[in-house]
């Protein structure tokens, strides 16, 4: 049988590659940059989300899937 392949990259059954990103905004609400995570989980990626936090809000994404708003001034939200 043989193992799936993800653009190119062969992975082992059950696994799937992180798609985590951490995207550091401006007071706007801009993207300022987009910082891949590399978790097994949401509350990996929520754990190395708030290690980013310096006095800018992040919103952590799992490829479409909105996760969490966090605010530096309020902690996570």
């Amino acid at each position: 049988m043989s193992e799936p392949i993800d653009h190119g990259t062969i992975l082992r059954e059950g696994i799937r590659p992180s798609r985590y990103r951490a995207f550091i905004l401006d007071a706007d609400e801009t993207v300022l940059r987009i910082e891949h995570l590399p978790a097994h989980d949401d509350d990996a990626a929520l754990d190395l989300a708030r290690k980013l936090l310096d006095g800018r809000p992040i919103e952590l994404w799992d490829g479409m899937r909105f996760i969490e708003h966090l605010d530096p001034g309020a902690g996570a939200n």
